[in-house]
């Protein structure tokens, strides 16, 4: 996913306010925390203060925001 894409669903997405994570590619927001061994794949997001944590993959077109907390082995996909 390009950040033009990423703003069309978050308008107010920069490339200073989100990153990519080193472990899939998907877009995480900087306020949001997720482990480099969690896996977070090129269409998925982790936005707001949420957490993905351990071996856990968000994947898909799956979206993990607000306060959420993903961990262990937990697997979240759209």
């Amino acid at each position: 996913m390009t950040i033009e894409e990423l703003q069309a669903i978050f308008p107010l997405a920069t490339a200073d306010t989100w990153h990519t994570h080193v472990n899939g590619g998907g877009w995480v927001q900087n306020s949001a925390s997720v482990d480099d061994t969690a896996y977070v794949g090129p269409n998925a997001q982790v936005s707001g203060n949420a957490l993905v944590s351990g071996d856990a993959w968000v994947s898909g077109n799956a979206l993990v925001s607000g306060d959420a907390w993903v961990s262990g082995s937990a697997r979240v996909r759209e």
